[in-house]
């Protein structure tokens, strides 16, 4: 609703200028410069539609929040117009321009002209990350709002200078336009006080005339009709006067009942919504009311005399009797096809000779629609009643069947005719039978429900799929129920068939896993016995790493066996394990080295956890062996997360004392490092190194699907 906003006594803009005109103007020059434009109120409400608006500002204006925000731009930037000189360049909160221009009419601010929703130059990205957070707190999806807010028109600065000018000229033809309706206005009331005193003036004349004439009325209640003869001589001469008189009051009284009936009957005539007219012995429209002319869409004037010659009006005239047509159709000048009824009746004179006939049409075009409508809508549902795939029934308000289609009649074997005739208790068992009771006296009491439900049919237990809705008659009222009960025996079969085997399937992976682990803590422990034969620190260093390699690997085949659903593990607790199996190898107190772990919610399947876990691993044993020398005290920080972007962000730092400045990480003789390089190429992602704090390695990876 357009709210009219007054200024002081003055008239507000949509009482001095029609909307629509504004509108049209509005909307003329929009399409013409091509851009969004809508005259405001003062208080910043719109009063017209906006004009072309861009897919940016509609999606803005698409949440309630999104209106509430653009209002409360408008508001401000109106309360700023009455200022300006000239048509300025103002920013609304989500960084879109407008040309703005007030309305002062008379020296009073009714509103203002905004013209734009366009952007002198593309957004920056800080814009761009700006309006992203305008989108989440306005509840819209962030990135479309970014794709509409790229789409915005770049207008150059000529042209800014070019629309600034001509809105302004707008504005000035619109401020020129109001004054002239206020001076009207103006105008318009000193007519109307003058005319309002004068009648006034005649309403105390007539009611002093009224107390003068009170006497003559109650003389009149009575009517006397008199007849004066002279009476003279034989030489002319007046000798006296012969007075006779006859009493009429019932005579007069019967033609004032007359006149004022026959006034009754025009006027009831003229108001009927149906269209009427009456017609003479020669076939010319004597009559006709309103709905007749708006109807035909003629002037009484062009009607009336004319001669429109029909048979049904002549057989009235020839047989004196009523005539009712139920349906006739005709064509209005648009081509509209009209079904009309139709009443013609005689009227007749006091000597009861017919003198005119009187015909009503009642246009009963929508009722000949909704029969039209509820005839196909009746084919249709029998068309599905009898073709659809499930059961359908029909009961009444007593829960007999009234109507059951094919398919239930075959899933019982026998016609409807026996179906018809039998109960719940009958078809199901009285058990299933009573739980029938029970929910359709809950549809009738105008529930719906849906449920799946097994129940005996001829002794095999069948189960159903089954949605009930309440039937009701024109007036609201629950006359019964539909159902439709769809069997899926065979499906919830073949369900528990899979869900045997998924059991079946998950009890054996549970135990590949398991014995995978194992496998490879058989491997662990021969590697360790033979590290006990080596000597040299260099090869018994590189057996340990193999070990810690291994190590991580049957960690994560651990966790799936003991995982719930085998599709992923709970990775924080994986890293624990897995740097507190590292600290014991290295023999590093972790109240001297502490592990900061800021693992968020990330599932990872195996084909993507085997690969992180080894990552992880290579980069904490790389940490634990050279980051800290000489017992120097310090951190590692592992941090997992998820982005919007359906990528994985896996972050490995330490506080130590950092890789050698020179040293290539992507080509380097250390193994631990090339299989890092390795794994992030298995994982498709992407690894950077900081030197900045330590060393820190950021490794981004797609999401496990």
């Amino acid at each position: 609703m357009r709210k009219i906003q007054k200024m002081g006594n003055s008239l507000s803009l949509p009482e001095l200028i029609d909307l629509d005109e504004l509108q049209a103007i509005q909307d003329s020059i929009a399409k013409t410069v091509g851009i969004s434009s809508v005259i405001s109120s003062p208080d910043g409400e719109p009063l017209t539609r906006f004009s072309y608006p861009t897919g940016f500002c509609s999606l803005i204006q698409s949440t309630e929040e999104g209106k509430r925000r653009c209002l409360l731009s408008f508001k401000e930037m109106n309360e700023k117009a009455p200022a300006l000189k000239k048509s300025t360049i103002m920013y609304c909160f989500a960084h879109c321009a407008h040309f703005v221009a007030p309305i002062i009419i008379n020296g009073e601010h009714t509103g203002a002209m905004f013209a734009g929703q366009f952007i002198p130059q593309r957004f920056s990205e800080e814009q761009l990350t700006e309006i992203r957070r305008i989108a989440e707190e306005i509840n819209i999806d962030p990135e479309l709002l970014v794709k509409e807010a790229t789409r915005m028109r770049v207008v150059e600065e000529e042209k800014v200078r070019n629309y600034s000018s001509l809105l302004f000229q707008i504005v000035g033809v619109i401020a020129r336009l109001g004054a002239q309706s206020a001076e009207l206005n103006r105008t318009k009331n000193k007519l109307q006080k003058a005319h309002d005193e004068l009648e006034m003036r005649v309403e105390e004349r007539t009611a002093e005339l009224a107390k003068t004439t009170e006497y003559l009325r109650r003389e009149k209640e009575r009517a006397e009709e008199y007849l004066n003869t002279v009476i003279r001589d034989k030489n002319s001469r007046t000798v006296g006067v012969l007075f006779s008189g006859e009493d009429i009051t019932e005579r007069k009284q019967a033609e004032d009942e007359v006149k004022e009936s026959r006034v009754f009957l025009a006027a009831v005539i003229e108001n009927i919504p149906d269209p009427i007219y009456i017609k003479d012995r020669k076939f010319r429209f004597a009559e006709v009311n309103k709905a007749f002319l708006h109807r035909h869409k003629v002037a009484k004037e062009e009607i009336i005399g004319k001669t429109r010659f029909r048979e049904t009006d002549a057989e009235i005239f020839k047989t004196g009797r009523k005539l009712d047509i139920p349906e006739q159709h005709y064509r209005d000048a648009e081509g509209n096809q009209h079904w009309t009824y139709i009443k013609k009746v005689p009227l007749t004179d006091e000597s009861g000779e017919i003198t005119h006939v009187l015909t009503i049409s009642r246009d009963i075009t929508e009722r000949k629609q909704a029969e039209e409508a509820l005839r196909k809508s009746e084919g249709l549902f029998r068309a599905i009643f009898e073709t659809a795939q499930d059961s359908i029934f029909i009961k009444d308000r007593t829960l007999n069947y009234i109507q059951v289609n094919p398919v239930m009649e075959k899933l019982f074997g026998q016609p409807a005719s026996k179906l018809i005739e039998l109960t719940d208790d009958d078809l199901f068992g009285e058990e299933a039978g009573a739980h029938i009771s029970e929910v359709d006296s809950r549809v009738l009491g105008g529930e719906i429900i849906k449920e799946e439900h097994t129940k005996p049919v001829k002794g095999i237990p069948h189960t159903f799929h089954v949605i009930k809705v309440p039937m009701c008659d024109s007036s609201g009222e629950i006359i019964g129920l539909c159902g439709i009960a769809r069997d899926i025996t065979e499906r919830k079969r073949a369900e528990e068939q899979i869900k045997a085997s998924l059991r079946e399937k998950e009890v054996l992976l549970r135990e590949i896993h398991h014995r995978v682990k194992n496998n490879m803590q058989v491997i662990i422990s021969l590697l360790n016995l033979q590290s006990k034969h080596v000597k040299d620190k260099h090869d018994l260093e590189i057996f340990k790493d193999s070990q810690n390699r291994i190590k991580s690997m049957a960690l994560i085949h651990d966790k799936l066996y003991q995982s719930k659903d085998l599709a992923s593990i709970d990775f924080a607790e994986y890293i624990e394990n897995l740097a507190s199996h590292l600290f014991n190898t290295y023999s590093v107190s972790s109240s001297a080295i502490k592990l900061v772990a800021d693992i968020k919610d990330v599932p990872l399947d195996i084909n993507t956890a085997i690969p992180c876990g080894l990552i992880i691993n290579e980069l904490i044993s790389n940490s634990l062996k050279y980051a800290f020398p000489d017992g120097q005290e310090g951190e590692i920080r592992i941090k997992l997360y998820a982005s919007k972007d359906d990528t994985s962000t896996l972050i490995v730092s330490d506080t130590g004392i950092g890789l050698p400045e020179d040293l290539d990480f992507r080509n380097t003789e250390s193994l631990g490092l090339q299989v890092v390089v390795a794994l992030v190429e298995q994982l498709k992602g992407t690894i950077e190194l900081d030197r900045s704090e330590g060393t820190a390695f950021k490794i981004v990876f797609k999401k496990s699907k």
